[in-house]
């Protein structure tokens, strides 16, 4: 498993087995072995009595039950003790596998709808780049278009100023002789 996945798992809370029973605990999966193997809501039986009861109570029934300063325990009732709690054990351990099974399932699951929204928002980002490149480009063309008239468009407006200036120029002295010629012309008149 990856690392923040491992790290996903065993920061999850998960409630303890024996929660029916009483225990109300919710720890980290990393450290739910050790705490089952210790609640003290685990069901016991009792091995003089054979009274069901908490490993926290254990101790004060054993200190109140009536059978416990018997001497000898038929050797059937340890085997059948014996039997029963390896089978309670059994039990537990198969509670514990297929709810731990069920908990990978679901954390399988989130996993792979977060990679698949990964990927998708991937995907949706790739095409907005590969949009945002077209537009730059197209953009880049238009301001060259642009440009290219403008140059064009002052080259234009340079060479008909210049004309312009020319034909001012080409003017000027025909204006003075216009002018030259109407002084004399008022000054033959004047005579």
């Amino acid at each position: 498993l990856h690392r923040y996945m491992r790290n996903d798992l065993n920061n999850l809370q998960i409630r303890c087995q024996y929660w029916q029973h009483g225990c109300r605990e919710k720890v980290p999966l990393e450290t739910l072995h050790q705490h089952e193997s210790a609640c003290p809501s685990e069901p016991m039986r009792c091995p003089a009595c054979r009274a069901d009861t908490s490993r926290g109570e254990m101790a004060r029934h054993l200190q109140i039950c009536t059978l416990r300063t018997s001497a000898v325990v038929p050797a059937a009732d340890v085997a059948r003790l014996l039997e029963d709690m390896r089978s309670e054990l059994e039990a537990a351990r198969q509670d514990f596998m297929t709810k731990l099974a069920e908990q990978k399932l679901e954390m399988d699951l989130r996993l792979d709808a977060q990679r698949r929204h990964l990927v998708q928002r991937e995907h949706c980002l790739q095409e907005q780049l590969e949009e945002m490149r077209r537009l730059y480009a197209r953009l880049s063309e238009d301001i060259k278009k642009l440009i290219q008239q403008e140059n064009s468009r002052t080259e234009l407006q340079m060479a008909q100023e210049k004309a312009d200036f020319s034909k001012c120029c080409t003017r000027l002295p025909a204006r003075r002789q216009v002018q030259k010629l109407q002084k004399v012309q008022i000054y033959e008149r004047q005579l």
